[in-house]
């Protein structure tokens, strides 16, 4: 349904900007001259994007071709501040820790060591962010001494409050009930977010596409009107 909504609002919008609105300059080209420059400006650009939209296809094409290469070269730095932002950033924590923590449980359940653990996560997991850097942190810290506990305290995958209950469910030797707990909780947290968030996508998006529709409309048609009419 999201889905739906994000490509429905963007076909209205780009059927206005470049099906509507391409018509309506050629149709007024003539008042080209009386009309204010900001104006002009706004009916060259859409003409000029009505004829060659296969252009601007392309160059978004490049520019997100691009943006993959230096999320890729900058991943490290990126990562860490995607996560940093309100809302998303928990949302696509929960969502990894509901992908990584069931298998990890299931492991600790049928009490493989800490040492053994990293080998049947490692490839299913490769690339994935937070996930692949907490794996080779456990693979890093065998033989060392260090605790599951500490490895996973370390980590950005968990939130502050779910570190400190995995410290109390170490000292009590219930780390897997409690890390258990997390998911639950987790669980219940992203898909209430997720509704929420869903709620508010379908009117954000009517009135991103009406305000975009009202810009175009205050400084493109209304001053071509106010032009035919002064004649």
């Amino acid at each position: 349904y999201p889905s739906f909504l994000v490509i429905f609002a963007l076909g209205v919008l780009g059927y206005v900007l470049l099906g509507v609105l391409p018509k309506i300059v050629e149709s007024m080209a003539e008042l080209e001259g009386k009309l204010p420059p900001f104006t002009r400006f706004l009916m060259n650009s859409l003409g000029t994007l009505g004829k060659y939209w296969w252009l601007a296809l392309i160059a978004l094409f490049v520019l997100g071709y691009l943006g993959f290469l230096l999320y890729k070269s900058q991943k490290e730095w990126i990562t860490p501040r995607i996560f940093r932002i309100p809302l998303l950033g928990d949302l696509l924590r929960m969502r990894l820790q509901a992908s990584f923590l069931p298998p990890l449980l299931v492991l600790l359940k049928k009490k493989i060591p800490i040492k053994d653990i990293v080998g049947p996560l490692k490839t299913p997991y490769a690339g994935v962010p937070l996930v692949e850097e907490l794996l080779n942190k456990l693979d890093e810290a065998k033989g060392s001494g260090r605790g599951l506990a500490e490895v996973l305290c370390e980590s950005a995958l968990f939130a502050p409050k779910e570190k400190e209950l995995i410290r109390v469910g170490e000292r009590a030797s219930r780390i897997q009930e409690m890390l258990s707990e997390i998911l639950t909780a987790n669980i219940e947290k992203y898909e209430t977010r997720m509704k929420m968030a869903v709620s508010l996508l379908e009117p954000a998006l009517i009135v991103s596409v009406g305000l975009v529709v009202l810009v175009f409309v205050l400084l493109v048609v209304l001053p071509i009107i106010s032009v035919q009419v002064a004649f």
